[in-house]
């Protein structure tokens, strides 16, 4: 039995031992004479309460001068030093993290003139805002501070400190404290001139093939850039060259080969050395070679899959640069008869460049994205808000300079009546409206009434001209309210184009319309096609309250067929991760063909700006200019330019060719993800192919589709059920493709075969589309292995459905370690042993496994096998209750046979209470086979309820192996009450003297232009409390303009609470679970309360609505009371017990305004991130923890 010790350890910010300080500056009492320019200013903001204030900068308006403060000179005497300090940033916007406030070092004379800079630092950007436009800035008793530091090397008699802005790119403030400059304890520190003179070799990997994707003709080439900054001509040692190795996404290796690196070449462009890439890495025609090499192996070039590249750059057995790549194989494109009856509407990935050596069309267009993955139509909003564009004045000409290629068909989407802003509507068609307001409260889009009939005169004329171009046309827009211009839209565009060419279908959103005003003006009579559209994701898709409803009404009330769909701008949400994104495209897309969709647009992003390293495993690197879209990433913009002479660009689009950051001309290279992949293997497979049935078979949905010439059908294990296996009955041999398209070829044994499919949707492929396959789902023969320690023997078993006798049983662990076992059978099944390398790394390992008859496949088994670690070290919450010390605890468990050692050490970065962070070393011995926590005490002070930072420390193991132990700290709890509250909307049963409540940290005006003012406090405070098989909620916020206009879910425009639950707790770096809960609860108009729940994020087997949920809502003098009890049973599969929790994110609508807009209007304040559209993410939400 394991036992658990724990020994306690307070740190109170301690100076370390030995520390000389120079200079010290606290600005307790102002700003201590460094100087100040622009917007600065100082504040007695306090890291330290009562010890310190704070240095401000401060940027609102674009017009403003950049402010900057500059501190006294300061006297040096040649020695080295280290200076540390404390910032917190407080954004309202920032587009590029790079250009965060920052304290750089500069070499002065004794009058304080600036000479040399010697470093420089910029503060961390805070990334846990998830939109643009829902962000907000932090009250001010909510400001996260955190620890900088840089050594200055000896030479310097007098240094001054800049704090400043280095562009005007961000929109709020940043604060600085606690400077202090230290002689340094190092023995030797470079000086600049010093820095980066080593040969240090960078290399980077590209290929010519636009989006990463080669055609199955096209020779697979690649390029090694390869450059030395520091040197001045690049020196690679003798016996040089590069390892290139392909595996699939599993790390399997696939292919591999040795390329001598002597012989290469430079790079013929004359324009790159001009170039800010150049610039930017000191890149000369010297001090660089670029080596081509071709992959031939067969291995390489299988369609559908997505392949990792790797090469390594070798000398002496020594590795000296190595770089990762992804691409990808496709199909050479078919010839397609009717290309506007595809389902697939796939976003432009295309560039102005093509690759003059590929099979490809010789064009830009031959060989965008879209058409790479088969797709032969599209849809986006890039032609959405072109009225006033192409038609300056109406009356007046339409002039249109160039037409949309002929392929991919369009899907139009004429989108003004969502936007109606003046820009966008020609001069004399906009009409004033008598209550004027802006589009979704954005100062300068203020909206205007205009003349439908003159819009709906320039689609028809939009449409006409394009008519080879565009198939599909929705009038009245995307996003919109229902108005008296939609009707007038609809008929009007449907009566002229069906004159002009009948064929043209016209088409409808039917969300953010009653069916009521549909049917009232008879839409019906002039829809072709229903559009849903999402503008972002969901668990599932809306088909019981927007889609059944209409096609009930076709069914019954018009008595006729009803009209296909189409869907806008939806996905799944799934939890992040590349497969998680890759499993919900195939899965939600088999959803949307079951129920009548015959057009998809799915959300498929790409980050905005290029990661500085491609993402190469399952989790996703976020993108701060775009973090909306990390979880929705179709390819990939990665800083690794286009090298390859063969690139041709577009006429008119040559300035382009080395634009760095966006792709457009190669200065960076797009590569595919696993949801490209699937995407194309969806299309690949499914593509016109009509929907037959669905089917449930245990914990799987089983999708059929065909018609006379193909027999295809989907397995999609849901989410949230246990391991499914299934036997297969059928004659017919079938090819087996999984979620990364890798096949199989199956050959049924006595017409059975047998799929474990694990926990991702795969696709059967049919050689006789006249055989209808049978599926049974079994409740016994699944493979399940044990976890298996590295250097052990791992045992298997395996009970196949049908006699073993003759069979044998290959498994295989993903890894580049090619572990492999071959096991054979007798008429009971196999058992055997695999052996395990006893280097082999602690994890999980997805494992496939294949059931054979000779060479022919009978089965596959897809799980994973656990490699626990020996010494599991964890970081534990320790949160905040009356009379319990809060903080963290170091947990050291040990599995193996001998006693572990070591130290823990901890740089505080986060809590100390002095000027410099406190460094405390604590020695461990753990038993064998026993569990030891160490203890950290955070002082009460120092404690902020809405810290939800990741920290770090460092385990030193006897051994000499150091590991870094990091993970995400607070000290929020849900503690458990002897006596429930009543729910009543009176506080006065909670004991809110004996609770730690959670403010509201962030406040967020619907104007982005008017900013929260930085000194007000928090608006509101959360509590939590837990008795029985019921969790309480109490919200407490202040609200000034109270607001209720609404008896149903609209009154999420006036005053209420949008609350998202999630309901598990995880550790840092854990895979999230698929769905959430996601309400509003607020008062109506008469005064009761109102409570809704969105049915698209509910957890499998999760209440849909609330009506076993409690709510009162009370309005008081300063605002509300919000007191909630949620039983367990409302929140499945939430665990109410010590240990388990919830994470959550809360935001306050506080309307500001009685005028009849269609948005809400007002002030956010919320902790979490406001959960809106795609913007939600429950990794960045609060968690609690049960505690009793």
């Amino acid at each position: 039995m394991r036992r658990i010790i724990v020994f306690f350890l307070c740190f109170f910010g301690l100076t370390a031992p030995g520390e000389t300080v120079l200079y010290e500056y606290s600005f307790q009492n102002g700003p201590e004479n460094w100087q100040s320019s622009g917007n600065a200013s100082w504040s007695p903001e306090a890291r330290r309460p009562g010890k310190n204030g704070s240095l401000v900068l401060r940027f609102e308006q674009e017009k403003d001068s950049l402010p900057a403060w500059r501190s006294p000179v300061l006297k040096l005497d040649g020695r080295a030093v280290k200076i540390g300090f404390w910032a917190a940033d407080n954004y309202l916007r920032q587009q590029d993290y790079s250009y965060s406030a920052g304290i750089s070092v500069k070499r002065c004379n004794a009058d304080g003139v600036p000479e040399t800079e010697l470093a420089k630092v910029y503060t961390e950007w805070d990334n846990s805002l998830v939109s643009p436009y829902m962000w907000g800035m932090r009250t001010r008793e909510n400001a996260v501070w955190k620890y900088y530091e840089m050594e200055i090397g000896p030479g310097n008699p007098f240094i001054r400190l800049f704090f400043d802005f280095r562009a005007p790119l961000v929109r709020g403030r940043c604060l600085l404290t606690d400077v202090r400059v230290t002689e340094s304890t190092k023995k030797s520190i470079p000086l600049p001139e010093q820095r980066n003179s080593g040969q240090k070799t960078r290399l980077l990997l590209s290929s010519p093939a636009s989006g990463g994707l080669f055609f199955q003709g096209d020779s697979l080439r690649f390029d090694a850039f390869l450059y030395q900054p520091s040197a001045e001509k690049i020196n690679l040692p003798k016996k040089t060259y590069f390892h290139v190795e392909v595996c699939d996404f599993e790390r399997n290796p696939l292919a591999e080969m040795r390329v001598d690196a002597r012989e290469f070449t430079q790079i013929r462009d004359g324009e790159f050395y001009k170039s800010e890439i150049a610039r930017k890495q000191k890149i000369t025609p010297e001090n660089h070679a670029v080596k081509r090499f071709i992959l031939d192996d067969p291995a390489a070039k299988q369609p559908g899959i997505l392949f990792l590249l790797k090469a390594e750059l070798v000398s002496d057995k020594k590795v000296l640069a190595s770089d990762t790549i992804l691409y990808g194989v496709v199909e050479p494109l078919p010839a397609v008869k009717n290309p506007e009856k595809s389902f697939f509407f796939t976003r432009d990935q295309g560039v102005p460049y093509y690759d003059s050596l590929s099979t490809g069309g010789k064009s830009a267009a031959g060989q965008e994205f879209v058409r790479k993955m088969r797709s032969t139509r599209i849809a986006t909003l890039d032609n959405a808000y072109n009225w006033s564009k192409l038609q300056k004045k109406w009356p007046g000409p339409i002039l249109i300079p160039e037409l949309l290629p002929e392929i991919p068909k369009n899907l139009y989407m004429p989108n003004i009546e969502q936007v109606r802003v003046a820009r966008m509507i020609p001069e004399g068609a906009s009409i004033p409206e008598k209550n004027p307001v802006f589009y979704a409260g954005r100062k300068g889009m203020l909206q205007f009434d205009y003349h439908a009939e003159a819009y709906a005169d320039f689609i028809v004329e939009y449409v006409k001209r394009n008519h080879r171009a565009i198939t599909h046309v929705i009038p009245s827009g995307l996003e919109r309210p229902f108005s008296h211009r939609v009707p007038i839209l609809q008929k009007k565009v449907y009566e002229e184009l069906k004159k002009f060419d009948p064929s043209i279908q016209i088409g409808f959103t039917i969300n953010f319309i009653r069916l009521d005003d549909f049917r009232k003006h008879e839409l019906f009579r002039y829809t072709d096609f229903l559009n849903v559209h999402m503008y972002g994701s969901s668990l599932g898709f809306p088909f019981d309250d927007k889609v059944d409803p209409y096609k009930n009404f076709y069914k019954t009330v018009l008595k006729k067929k009803v009209p296909p769909f189409t869907l806008t701008e939806g996905a799944m949400r799934p939890p992040p991760g590349y497969l998680n994104y890759a499993s919900g495209t195939v899965r939600g897309i088999w959803s949307l063909l079951e129920n009548g969709f015959t057009g998809i647009y799915y959300y498929h992003q790409r980050n905005r700006t290029a990661l500085e390293n491609p993402d190469i495993t399952d989790s996703v690197t976020s993108d701060p200019t775009s973090p909306g879209y990390d979880n929705y990433r179709f390819v990939q913009l990665a800083d690794r330019p286009v090298f390859a002479p063969e690139i041709v660009m577009k006429p008119g689009s040559l300035s382009k060719r080395w634009r760095p950051g966006d792709g457009s001309g190669g200065g960076c290279s797009i590569m595919p993800t696993p949801a490209a992949m699937a995407y194309y293997n969806l299309i690949h497979d499914f593509d016109y192919l009509p929907f037959q049935r669905m089917r449930l078979r245990g914990g799987c949905k089983i999708y059929s589709f065909g018609d006379q010439a193909k027999n295809i059908c989907g397995i999609e294990p849901l989410e949230g059920a246990p391991e499914q296996l299934l036997l297969v009955k059928s004659a017919s041999p079938y090819v087996f493709r999984d979620l990364l398209g890798r096949t199989t070829r199956m050959v049924p044994v006595g017409n059975l075969s047998v799929i474990q499919p694990g926990k991702y949707p795969c696709t059967l492929i049919f050689d006789s589309s006249g055989d209808v396959p049978e599926f049974t789902a079994l409740s016994r023969g699944f493979l399940s292995l044990p976890a298996a320690s590295p250097g052990s023997e791992l045992p298997c078993r395996l009970e196949p459905p049908f006699s073993a006798s003759g069979l044998t049983f290959g498994i295989q662990l993903s890894g580049p370690e090619k572990i492999r076992g071959v096991l054979k059978g007798n008429e009971t099944g196999f058992s055997g042993t695999i052996p395990l390398p006893a280097d082999l790394k602690p994890g999980k390992r997805p494992v496939r496994a294949f059931l054979r008859k000779g060479d022919a496949v009978c089965g596959i088994y897809h799980t994973e096998l656990n490699v626990p670690d020996s010494l599991e070290i964890t970081l534990e919450k320790c949160v905040k209750t009356a009379g319990k010390e809060a903080g963290f605890a170091v947990q050291i468990t040990n599995s193996s046979a001998r006693q572990a050692d070591g130290t823990i050490c901890f740089e505080d970065r986060w809590f100390s209470r002095s000027p410099s962070p406190a460094i405390t070393k604590r020695k461990f011995s753990v038993p064998p086979h026993e569990t030891k926590q160490v203890f950290f005490q955070v002082p009460d002070e120092m404690i902020r309820m809405n810290f939800n930072e990741v920290i770090a420390l460092d385990v030193l193991l006897s051994g000499g192996e150091k590991r870094t132990i990091r993970g995400r700290i607070h000290f929020r709890a849900s503690p458990y009450v002897e006596k429930p509250p009543v729910i009543d909307g009176d506080l006065s049963d909670w004991n809110l003297s004996g609770l730690y409540p959670v403010p509201l940290e962030r406040v967020r005006m619907t104007d982005v232009d008017l900013p929260v003012p930085e000194n007000r406090n928090s608006p509101g405070k959360f509590y939590s409390v837990w008795h029985g098989d019921t969790v309480y909620f109490a919200v407490v916020v202040e609200d000034a303009t109270p607001q209720s206009r609404s008896m149903d879910l609209n009154l999420w425009m006036d005053d209420n609470l949008l609350i998202g639950i999630y309901p598990w707790i995880t550790r840092t770096g854990e895979k999230l679970h698929a769905g959430y809960y996601r309400e509003h609860i607020g008062l109506h108009k008469d005064g009761t309360t109102g409570k809704y729940r969105a049915g698209n994020y509910i957890p499998s087997g999760g209440e849909k609505d609330m009506k076993n949920v409690r709510a009162v809502v009370k309005k008081t003098s300063s605002g509300y009371i919000y007191e909630i009890a949620y039983p367990v049973s409302s929140l499945f599969p939430l665990k109410l017990e010590p240990g388990g929790g919830f994470r959550l994110s809360l935001t306050n609508f506080d309307a500001r305004d009685f005028r009849n807009v269609p948005y809400f209007y007002g002030e956010l304040s919320y902790f979490g991130g406001a959960a809106v559209n795609y913007h939600t993410n429950p990794e960045l939400w609060f968690e609690f923890l049960f505690v009793k």
